[in-house]
């Protein structure tokens, strides 16, 4: 067996062995930062500019996301929770980067609403990984 599937079936092995309130946890933060940024882009692609139909759009979004049935999701695959888990690493690395042009006209704005949507993402996964070892 070569190094690259053994690396494989370890991390396959340690998705599989998360609790189904991490996995739950990962999802809902993914979505929790896709689906206001997919409203935001939507309704910007529509043609609705302003500052205040964006951030109509984001709250909706994320309302939305937070509101979603998640406790009854049960990924079970290890391969399928791995591939979640990468997912959701990509987005967080990337998506707090992409909504504030979507939603504020100015640069120095979007510098600071980016800026705290990387503190707000960090503390939330912070908290959960303080809330997890007890």
């Amino acid at each position: 067996m070569d190094i690259i599937a053994k690396i494989t079936d370890a991390l396959i092995r340690f998705a599989a062995g998360l609790a189904p309130e991490t996995i739950q946890f990962w999802l809902r933060l993914v979505l929790l930062l896709a689906l206001p940024t997919v409203a935001c882009a939507w309704t910007f692609l529509q043609g609705h500019r302003s500052v205040f139909v964006q951030v109509l759009a984001v709250v909706f979004g994320g309302l939305l996301a937070i509101s979603l049935p998640l406790q009854h999701v049960h990924i079970v695959s290890g391969l399928g929770r791995l591939w979640l888990l990468v997912f959701a690493f990509v987005l967080i690395t990337f998506m707090p980067a992409s909504r504030p042009p979507l939603v504020l006209p100015t640069l120095s704005a979007q510098r600071k609403l980016r800026t705290a949507l990387y503190w707000t993402v960090s503390v939330l996964v912070f908290i959960n990984l303080i809330w997890r070892a007890r």
